[in-house]
């Protein structure tokens, strides 16, 4: 499925971008991280939805997700090399 890159950053806490650019993290300030594929910024495609490690009392932080976004990142290097 497509969405436009702008309803996919739509009340998003944090975005960031692989090295490469061609895979964008967004997180919303929940509990879970998504990703998308962004090689045609008007149709990005989302790839997948991953849970943050460590949930605490409902809440997590921008430096829990920015771990996990560097663990995908990492995973997404390495299947791709």
């Amino acid at each position: 499925m497509t969405i436009e890159l702008s309803e996919a950053v739509d009340e998003a806490h944090y975005v960031t971008f692989s090295a490469d650019r061609r895979v964008m993290a967004v997180w919303y300030g929940a509990n879970t991280v998504s990703f998308f594929l962004v090689e045609d910024p008007a149709a990005i495609v989302h790839i997948e939805t991953v849970s943050i490690g460590e949930y605490r009392f409902g809440e997590t932080s921008r430096e829990d997700a920015e771990g996990t976004i560097d663990s995908v990142f990492a995973e997404y290097r390495h299947t791709n090399a």
